[in-house]
């Protein structure tokens, strides 16, 4: 059984990379990053072996646990991403856990993540190369280290599952896991500010945290190589003694769990609702054909989690900036071009819009819509949505700053730029959708080639963005270094360049859905 489940891993990787060459092409760029940053890993663990021991025994612990609990807490936000070996699929083979258990936890290591997780591991060996049995030890711990990172993730993930299978679970989920990513990264702008400190200081400090962190049950094996070369044998035996107990544990309960997804059939999800008016969405559009494609687009971000991670992202991005700049002393200023980042970043989110439908862009074909209908109805939803953003960002930010000066140069290129970058990605997601995460599933499924086709796309609208930007940027410029009244010119230069961008950008996408619409549908539903 082990070997069928390692084959049928490898097997289940390699037909998808046959399916596009994009795929080949978006994994040979993924193996390149990730060998950089395994060999950045690497590098850095072996320049600890010239350390004092009690600094290799800080980072190491630090380090390793805090990968372990990535591998705990992450599977959990990104449910779904990668299902090639879901336990649920064997429940119609009449397959016994006990068999299945050790195939699973052996596929679990094969992929970038398990594979990044060993070679940085092994690394361990290098940096307590300060003698023979601390480097054993090392190397016993990179390998007990990487299989219980597995396990860890695939018990947490199989216990968990139940919940996160529904719906209104994995959005939340989707937009908490943000919302830590933006909160992990102001945490460590706030660290990053002790660099000041002494050197004594900081290896106390460090040592308290690894100290904390090493007798968590995630840290209990990253502290045996340390344990070894102080010689201290009873902590080193006692960490032995409690990972192989949390092991047996762990396996216990994930095969417990396991019986019951293999004789339980799967959540029938929610049941769907009578609709017995018209909501107040419905009556903020006109009733015509581009209007119906707006109220859709209306549901999809309050319902789809892709969309709500790009609007958490957008929300949240210009008050991370701000708040970077409030810990490394620089003031409120950037808050007055929040604006311009929200509209920046908002115009590049409409190109993926078409790939997001799927299947579902078939219903426009059949309906016999027109392109240009569909790319105002997507411009329209998107309005609605960011338009206000904008404004509320323009404003707050000059009340905050008290840049109202600068307020109408800001909205002409804030509004630039996102009508600019909505036409731009109209045009280009009619001829290069991209390929994202299907409709259901977790967004953070899509594989190497869809990123590498979205960051080529996204690459072409943004160049156009910029290049159609420059005029209204230079006014923008002139207003800031010389008299303030040129941003009453810049605005109105700014909204003319962005509705003359939309407007093209919403013909060439039209006529190009007019022309080539059932081969684009076989695109997006390949």
């Amino acid at each position: 059984m082990i070997g069928v489940l390692v084959r049928l891993k490898l097997t289940l990787l390699r037909n998808g990379l046959r399916r596009s060459p994009w795929q080949v092409v978006g994994l040979v760029f993924a193996l390149l990053y990730g060998l950089g940053v395994v060999g950045s890993g690497v590098i850095g663990l072996v320049a600890l072996r010239f350390a004092p021991t009690e600094i290799i025994d800080v980072v190491t612990v630090a380090v390793f646990t805090v990968v372990t609990i990535g591998w705990v807490v992450l599977p959990m936000f990104a449910y779904g991403a990668d299902n090639t070996v879901d336990p649920t699929r064997f429940a119609l083979y009449g397959v016994r856990p006990g068999a299945l258990l050790p195939g699973l936890w052996l596929a679990g290591l094969i992929g970038v993540p398990g594979a990044a997780t060993l070679l940085v591991s092994l690394a361990l060996v290098g940096s307590w190369s300060v003698g023979v049995l601390p480097a054993l030890a090392a190397l016993l711990t990179a390998v007990v280290g990487t299989a219980l990172c597995v396990l860890w993730s695939r018990t947490v993930l199989t216990w968990a599952g139940a919940i996160l299978r529904r719906r209104r679970a994995r959005d939340f989920a989707i937009v908490a896991l943000m919302l830590l990513i933006f909160g992990g990264s102001l945490a460590l702008q706030g660290v990053s500010r002790i660099g000041t400190l002494s050197s004594e200081v900081l290896l106390e400090i460090g040592q308290r945290v690894a100290g904390v962190l090493g007798w968590t049950p995630p840290g209990w094996i990253w502290g045996l190589p340390g344990a070894v070369a102080r010689g201290a044998w009873a902590e080193a035996g006692l960490r032995i003694v409690l990972t192989a107990a949390l092991t047996v544990a762990l396996v216990l309960a994930w095969r417990a769990r396991l019986a019951t997804e293999l004789t339980t059939s799967p959540d029938a999800g929610e049941q769907a609702g009578s609709v017995h008016s018209s909501s107040w969405v419905d009556r903020l559009v006109p009733a015509t054909p581009a209007g119906a494609v707006a109220i859709r687009g209306f549901r999809y971000w309050r319902r789809d989690p892709r969309y709500q991670i790009g609007l958490v992202s957008i929300v949240v991005l210009p008050i991370f900036l701000v708040v970077v700049a409030l810990i490394n002393d620089q003031g409120l200023g950037l808050a007055a071009w929040a604006p311009v980042l929200i509209a920046a970043v908002g115009g590049l989110t409409i190109v993926s819009d078409t790939a997001y439908d799927n299947s579902a862009f078939g219903a426009h074909l059949l309906a016999g819509l027109s392109g240009r209908d569909d790319r105002w109805g997507r411009a329209l939803s998107y309005l609605w949505i960011l338009s206000p953003m904008l404004l509320i960002a323009a404003v707050l930010g000059a009340a905050l700053t008290g840049q109202w000066d600068t307020l109408p140069a800001i909205l002409g290129l804030s509004v630039c730029l996102l009508l600019v970058g909505f036409g731009a990605g109209l045009a280009v997601g009619a001829y290069f959708p991209g390929r994202v995460a299907a409709p259901g599933a977790s967004p953070f499924a899509g594989s190497s080639g869809s990123n590498l086709q979205s960051m080529i796309g996204a690459g072409l609208v943004m160049a156009v963005t910029v290049g159609a930007s420059i005029p209204t940027a230079v006014l923008v410029i002139v207003s800031l270094l010389g008299p303030s009244w040129w941003g009453w010119i810049a605005l109105p230069v700014g909204v003319a360049s962005g509705v003359v961008a939309l407007r093209l950008g919403v013909r060439i996408g039209g006529d190009r859905i007019d022309r080539r619409g059932p081969e684009l549908l076989a695109t997006l539903t390949t």
